[in-house]
């Protein structure tokens, strides 16, 4: 198996970015806020800013590995702050 290292998914339910540690990185799973129903402190100052909605595009390949995103995919990010999100901020779910 491989060794563990810290990485990022995006949540099965919510689709927000969480980080992970688990030695098989190319399953998503469900982030800890909403297993638990409460705002995990690394899901802080992730959420989507003005910025996000207008300069998002999908990751690279080379941004994958940069930032260390895993799982399904695709991710996307912001070229303005650099954000990384595993759905398009632009598409609403109200």
């Amino acid at each position: 198996m491989a060794k563990p290292e810290l990485h990022y998914h995006a949540c099965t339910e919510c689709k927000r970015r969480y980080p992970d540690a688990c030695r098989t990185a190319k399953v998503n799973a469900v982030c800890s806020t909403c297993r638990s129903g409460r705002l995990s402190i690394h899901m802080v100052g992730i959420e989507p800013r003005p910025c996000c909605e207008e300069n998002l595009r999908l990751a690279r390949k080379d941004e994958l590995k940069t930032y260390k995103l895993a799982g399904t995919g695709p991710w996307w990010i912001c070229t303005t702050c650099a954000r990384q999100y595993g759905y398009d901020v632009r598409i609403r779910n109200d």
